[in-house]
């Protein structure tokens, strides 16, 4: 069987919603549709009520969605486990969202292959609601994210502390002389945007014209134009030492965590925890 047809079950289980899951999945509507019926069809069964603004599991459905979990994770450790070489004892899918990835997650990997050799790293870049997703699917043994998920039944560890400073490519700008149009801003998740709105952060900000979805976005638009973002120290330094960009004065701070996350019953849970000692 098409693991892609269980993982698709799976996310319309979630998600209630074909629209939705198709856009989680990247894929089409039609494409998740002509998937559930060819499960449905290879089974025998229905796997959802179809409703109007209604889809839920079946008595079936329920019953499948037990066995779909325990096959995706099983399915993802045996691809890690073939792909292991000579030397190699453990293999260990890693996730993390890009704005971890050059200032925390890649010395991260550099530490971890010096002192572990016997670990063979998988490593990708995603959105958070994706990495949590796959931590939850056994789809990943690791990821590291900097909003807290709503996901439950995942471990949740703090691993590093993130401040967000204004930076602006014109030195000297105070916070009032931060133009509007020229404001970037990066979506640093829902504690981000309540801390900003509460305070008297960012008065004259909330009309930017570019909005992006990672910081690295951000940085590599204010590295060729001129314009202000939202951005962690360890991600702007270079750029800050180059003298391309510079503290906005009299702009508030605001913290954020970089997070692991990963199941507690994943059968690697000892080296998880002997690895995210290295972060």
């Amino acid at each position: 069987m098409d693991i892609a047809l269980l993982r698709t079950f799976l996310e319309v289980a979630r998600t209630r919603h074909f629209g939705h899951a198709a856009d989680n999945l990247f894929v089409t509507q039609s494409a998740v549709s002509a998937r559930i019926k060819l499960l449905e069809s290879t089974l025998g069964v229905d796997l959802f009520e179809r409703r109007r603004n209604d889809i839920r599991l079946t008595a079936a459905g329920e019953r499948l969605s037990r066995h779909a979990e325990t096959i995706v994770r099983s399915w993802g450790r045996a691809k890690t486990e073939v792909a292991l070489r000579e030397g190699q004892s453990t293999g260990l899918s890693v996730g993390c969202v890009l704005d971890v990835w050059k200032a925390w997650a890649q010395p991260w990997v550099g530490r971890v292959k010096a002192s572990h050799t016997d670990i063979a790293l998988h490593l990708e870049v995603r959105d958070t609601h994706t990495l949590t997703r796959s931590v939850t699917d056994g789809t990943l043994d690791l990821a590291f994210v900097l909003e807290t998920p709503h996901a439950t039944g995942l471990h949740v560890t703090p691993l590093a502390d993130v401040t967000l400073y204004l930076y602006a490519t014109s030195a000297g700008r105070r916070l009032e002389d931060v133009v509007d149009s020229s404001h970037i801003s990066v979506d640093w998740g829902g504690n981000f945007r309540l801390a900003s709105a509460d305070g008297k952060a960012l008065p004259t900000l909330s009309a930017g014209q570019t909005h992006v979805s990672q910081g690295q976005l951000a940085l590599d638009l204010l590295c060729n134009g001129a314009g202000s973002a939202y951005l962690p120290g360890e991600v702007a330094g270079k750029c800050v030492e180059a003298g391309r960009l510079h503290r906005v004065e009299g702009a508030p701070e605001y913290s954020r965590q970089v997070f692991g996350l990963h199941r507690p019953e994943n059968p690697n849970r000892t080296v998880i925890e002997r690895v995210l000692g290295l972060f």
